[in-house]
């Protein structure tokens, strides 16, 4: 069963993805600017499946390149996350 908690980060991804056009003068496809290099890593540390999902899944046909750098951020907090909960049943646990 999907918890609020997740619920509530897929919410602001699909938000979010929704709301990013692209700058007025500037390439379509560019990597993440602005408040996307703070927002993105950010919903991906708090889940990174969900957001992971929605931002690439949203972003892969218009924006390929800020689709990429979001599957690579979410994908990176999902090794760091499984990583630490490992380290944690292991040694702690």
């Amino acid at each position: 069963m999907i918890s609020l908690y997740g619920l509530i980060v897929l919410g602001l991804s699909l938000w979010y993805m929704e709301h990013v056009k692209g700058i007025p003068g500037k390439p379509k496809d560019e990597p993440l600017v602005g408040k996307e290099k703070y927002v993105v890593p950010l919903l991906s540390v708090l889940n990174p499946v969900f957001a992971g999902l929605s931002f690439y899944y949203g972003w892969r046909n218009a924006f390929p390149q800020k689709a990429q750098t979001a599957n690579h951020w979410s994908l990176g907090a999902f090794a760091v996350e499984l990583a630490l909960y490992a380290g944690y049943k292991y040694f702690i646990a």
